[in-house]
């Protein structure tokens, strides 16, 4: 039996996991945060080996990534973890954007999300949620992201009531008085629905549940 082999492998697999163990999972703290329509990605670099820089990339899509932040200096302590942070502006609200930080040439982070939503925005909200006593209304509201109700006295929506598997329960023709109306819905069981409506310009969502008291 050749020892000096058998050493030589040990050897390079210690070397190998040190070499690993130094570089692995350095990337921490990774989040992403909507700063007045920029977004703020923030991470930690824990303490090891100095790395070669940093590479920030972004998407749109969630496959296409484009550079747009390199620091190429030396990052990262031996002996402390590392916060960083950069502010990405001058990027499209309404839609989902996507972030990975990389440690040049050792790490690539995984893949985190934010959706930038549209200043002002229109929101359907409806309460009382759960509706315990159907005997009572479901209210229904639209609101901008700031609070303000439609600004049209009286507009008109069409849309349904969806149950969890996604079949349609109930059509609904609503006029709505400064962004408000309320419906009855006697006949819908216990569970989770989903609410649709549209204004032909808009489309608004929300999820409400039926929890009857027993």
């Amino acid at each position: 039996m050749d020892f000096r082999r058998i050493n030589k492998c040990f050897l390079t697999i210690i070397l190998s996991t040190a070499f690993v163990a130094a570089f692995a999972n350095r990337i921490i703290n990774f989040n992403l945060y909507n700063v007045n329509g920029s977004v703020d990605v923030r991470f930690s670099i824990s303490k090891g080996v100095p790395c070669n820089g940093y590479r920030i990339w972004h998407s749109v899509d969630s496959l296409n990534f484009f550079q747009v932040f390199e620091d190429p200096g030396i990052c990262g302590s031996s002996t402390e973890e590392v916060s960083r942070n950069f502010l990405h502006g001058g990027i499209s609200a309404g839609i989902t954007h996507y972030y990975k930080v990389e440690l040049i040439g050792t790490e690539t982070s995984p893949i985190k999300r934010i959706y930038l939503e549209l200043p002002n925005q229109l929101q359907l909200r409806v309460y009382p949620n759960p509706l315990i006593d159907l005997i009572n209304p479901l209210t229904i509201q639209i609101i901008s992201s700031s609070g303000a109700t439609g600004n049209a006295p009286l507009s008109k929506v069409l849309g349904y009531i969806y149950n969890s598997n996604g079949s349609p329960v109930q059509s609904l023709e609503l006029i709505l008085s400064n962004g408000l109306t309320t419906i009855s819905l006697n006949d819908l069981k216990d569970g989770l629905y989903i609410i649709w409506l549209t204004d032909n310009e808009r489309i608004y969502r929300s999820k409400f549940f039926v929890q009857r008291k027993n």
